[in-house]
C-alpha cells in the first residue's frame, strides 16, 4: 500500500469505514486528486482534513483542541502502522523481505563455514613448512593458504559445512 497514492479501498481501509463513505466524502470536499478511476488519494493530506471533519462532527473549533485526547490522530495513527504492517507482510510473502530471524540463520550459517575454511588453513600449510625455509617463503605459504581458503569462499564452496 503506497500511502502517497491510495485508492478508495485502501483508504477505506485505514479509516475503519466502508467503501461507499469514502465515495460520500467527496461531496465534504475530501482532499483526492485525478477523477474516475484514476482517482487516489494522498495519506499525508487526508489524515489532518480526517481529524478535522471529526472535530467538527463532535463540535469542537481548532482552538478547543488544547487538552482534547488524541483519539482522533491515535487512530489514524493506529490505522496506517496497520496498513504498514499489512504491506510489510505482502512484501515478505512476495520474497521481497526476510524476517530477521531467518537473516539470522543463513548469516549464522555463513559465518560457521568461513571459520571452518580459515580454521582448516593452518593443518594444510602446516605439513608444507619444512625447517629450512626462509621467513619469507613460510609467508608466501600462508598467504597461498589464506588466499585459497578466501576464494574458495567467493565461489561458495563449503566442505566444511559438509565436513
Amino acid at each position: 500500500m503506497d500511502l502517497a497514492r491510495l485508492s478508495q479501498k485502501e483508504l477505506a481501509k485505514l479509516l475503519r469505514v466502508e467503501d461507499r463513505t469514502v465515495r460520500n466524502l467527496k461531496d465534504e470536499k475530501i482532499p483526492c486528486h485525478g477523477e474516475g478511476r484514476g482517482m487516489y488519494y494522498v495519506w499525508d493530506e487526508v489524515e489532518p482534513w480526517w481529524f478535522d471533519r471529526r472535530m467538527r462532527l463532535v463540535g469542537l473549533k481548532k482552538t478547543d483542541a488544547v487538552g482534547v485526547p488524541d483519539i482522533f490522530i491515535s487512530e489514524a495513527r493506529k490505522a496506517a502502522a496497520d496498513a504498514e504492517i499489512a504491506e510489510m507482510k505482502a512484501e515478505t510473502m512476495k520474497g521481497g523481505l526476510l524476517e530477521a530471524a531467518a537473516v539470522e540463520v543463513i548469516w549464522s550459517e555463513h559465518i560457521a563455514i568461513a571459520k571452518a575454511k580459515l580454521r582448516s588453513i593452518s593443518p594444510r600449510v602446516a605439513v608444507q613448512l619444512m625447517d629450512g625455509m626462509t621467513v619469507q617463503e613460510r609467508k608466501a605459504l600462508i598467504d597461498e593458504g589464506i588466499f585459497a581458503a578466501m576464494a574458495e569462499l567467493e565461489r561458495g564452496e563449503d566442505e566444511a559445512a559438509t565436513a
